[in-house]
Parts: structure tokens; C-alpha cells; sequence
């Protein structure tokens, strides 16, 4: 119950395996209503609630340790100007792409540590993958702009990063 509160309502069937000693303990607590799967590998507690955070939160129990919130869903994390608040968007490593899914994922062959932060307890992107994504989104360029000037102002990027890191 811990873990779950802890994960937005949320325990993975890894997590379930580790907490709990027989599959017959595992059983009762679906078929006491208990539990429900939300996804693949990944189950709510019920009457959790279907908040924002819980939907980041599945997004990444779902995906793996290797997923990022990212894009659009970064940019409200980071609270860029322009962001969409309800946008929930996520990225894997190439080879780590999932099957079918509820999800929008995007794919990278490139996510290094430096571009990997957290931001209210989600893994997510750093505010200057988060606008450098954006633009190879092709955002609005009105969004871009904002998204680089709250960066700057926010503290989370500097002129001179962007620039950089466009470069490369």
C-alpha cells in the first residue's frame, strides 16, 4: 500500500511479485476487487484516482525504467510557457519500443544522463531536450519561443546551452 501511494496508486506486476509471497496472495487481490490492471504489467489500486500524475505515472511503470515524460508532457512538468497542462507524452529508447499501446511514445537513439532529470518525482526531460524535442516536433514557433524564454527565465536553460546542444 505504501509503494502504491508512493506510485500515484500504481505497483507494477514486478512490484506485486516482491511484496507479496505466493501467486494465491497475488490472485485474491484482483479477485477481491483490490486490484486492477491498468496496462501491461501495471495495476491500481481501486478507487485510485485518474489524475494527471497517475496517467505520468503508468506511462512509466508501463514503458519501463528507461522511459522519460517528454515533449509536450515535459513541458508542462517544467512549466514552460505555452505548455499544454493535460499533454501526456512519452520516450524509449529505439530498441526499448513497445508493442501496442494507449500511449504516444516517441523514440530516440540518443537519450543521454545530462538530458534526464526529475521533476516532481517523474523521470523526464530536461528542460533543454524538452525544447529541442519540441522544435523537431514541429511546434508552433510562438510555443518554441515561449518555451525558451520561461527556460531562461525559470533557470532551467541558458542561451548559450540551446545553442549549443541545436548545434550538435
Amino acid at each position: 500500500a505504501a509503494l502504491a501511494r508512493n506510485q500515484n496508486g500504481l505497483i507494477t506486476d514486478a512490484q506485486l511479485r516482491a511484496h507479496t509471497s505466493t501467486d494465491w496472495q497475488r490472485r485474491q487481490l484482483f479477485r477481491g476487487g483490490w486490484l486492477e490492471r491498468v496496462g501491461p504489467r501495471t495495476h491500481a489500486v481501486a478507487g485510485a484516482p485518474r489524475t494527471y500524475q497517475f496517467e505520468l505515472r503508468r506511462g512509466l511503470l508501463m514503458l519501463g525504467e528507461h522511459s522519460v515524460v517528454s515533449y509536450g508532457a515535459a513541458a508542462a512538468l517544467h512549466r514552460l510557457d505555452r505548455s499544454a497542462p493535460d499533454a501526456v507524452e512519452f520516450t524509449v529508447p529505439r530498441q526499448g519500443r513497445p508493442g501496442h499501446t494507449d500511449l504516444v511514445v516517441h523514440t530516440t537513439d540518443r537519450l543521454p544522463a545530462i538530458d534526464i532529470v526529475t521533476v516532481e518525482g517523474f523521470r523526464t526531460t530536461s528542460a533543454t531536450r524538452t525544447i529541442i524535442d519540441l522544435a523537431h516536433a514541429r511546434a508552433r514557433r510562438p510555443r518554441v519561443e515561449a518555451a525558451i524564454d520561461s527556460a531562461v527565465r525559470l533557470g532551467l536553460s541558458a542561451p548559450h546551452t540551446l545553442a549549443r546542444r541545436l548545434e550538435t
